[in-house]
């Protein structure tokens, strides 16, 4: 299952799909430059950054049963996979940043 999912995104692209979020249920709150819409079984986490910056950065997973640690190179990407029941995907950034 898919926990958590974690973007980089601009302010006015952000305040676009603001309200779309809290149609759909999600509550808003802002944590600094951080926007976390918590659902109800999936968090979403918006880091506000300059527009060039912007792009998908991590997506959290809990597993069906716990899983040794296990690291895997997707292109741009890193899966991480336990140790325990929970896995995480970074995605690199331009300029090689997550």
């Amino acid at each position: 299952d898919i926990v958590s999912v974690c973007f980089n995104i601009g302010d006015a692209d952000f305040a676009r799909i603001a309200p779309l979020l809290e149609g759909a249920g999600y509550r808003i709150r802002r944590e600094g430059s951080e926007v976390v819409a918590n659902g109800e079984d999936t968090d979403l986490r918006f880091s506000l950054t300059e527009p060039a910056a912007k792009g998908l950065r991590e997506v959290r997973f809990a597993l069906n049963r716990s899983a040794p640690r296990h690291v895997e190179r997707i292109g741009l990407s890193t899966l991480v996979v336990g140790p325990g029941a929970t896995a995480v995907w970074t995605f690199e950034q331009e300029g090689g940043q997550p």
